[in-house]
């Protein structure tokens, strides 16, 4: 399931985001095969279109990744393009995701490009299940909030809304339905080759 929020903060800023549950049953999966299988690097590549990953240096062991957006029209005033900066972290049970940094850049019109100033707080876990069938447990949530410039400031509450839950929407359904067929179509290559290191 999954659920989204909008919320005008104050005249000039807005919050929204939304939240994901994964629950999935992976027939024809062996569980123990399918769990050294999963490596932050896997799952990163899963989750995000992998023309739009760039792998960072590693941090006080952490393997981080940075990860592109497409270009997208907010309320159909700004053209936005963000990067954000995650590090994922294996604790034996599960794998870690959250936000580091981010970059994010408005452009209104012809006018030049403007950093616009943007939180992107983002957390989610995964946790394969014990069993003789590979099971995948998770959730992933994200808040977005930003301050509004130019025409922004003086758009109505519904078009920002509107405009605000087609982005949730679209992250959401991208992550859901990319991953869960993603990580099986990944994992089937990789186990295929017979010897292959996890």
């Amino acid at each position: 399931p999954t659920k989204t929020f909008f919320r005008r903060v104050s005249f000039d800023k807005v919050e929204f985001g939304g939240s994901l549950s994964i629950d999935s049953t992976l027939s024809g999966v062996d569980a123990r095969r399918f769990s050294e299988f999963l490596t932050p690097s896997r799952v990163v590549a899963a989750a995000w279109d992998p023309k739009m990953i760039e792998t960072l240096p590693r941090s006080n062991g952490e393997e981080r990744f940075r990860l592109k957006q497409e270009p997208f029209n907010f309320a159909g005033v700004v053209e936005v393009e963000t990067t954000v900066d995650v590090k994922v972290v294996s604790s034996g049970t599960a794998l870690e995701l959250s936000s580091r940094d981010i970059a994010c850049m408005a452009t209104v019109g012809l006018e030049p490009p403007q950093r616009l100033d943007l939180e992107i707080k983002l957390d989610g876990a995964l946790r394969p299940q014990e069993g003789r069938i590979a099971r995948l447990k998770g959730s992933f949530e994200f808040t977005t909030g930003g301050r509004l410039f130019g025409p922004l400031l003086f758009v109505p509450d519904p078009v920002l809304s509107a405009a605000a839950t087609a982005v949730n929407t679209g992250i959401l359904r991208y992550a859901r339905d990319r991953f869960v067929s993603g990580i099986v179509d990944d994992f089937n290559k990789w186990n295929s080759r017979a010897g292959s290191p996890p």
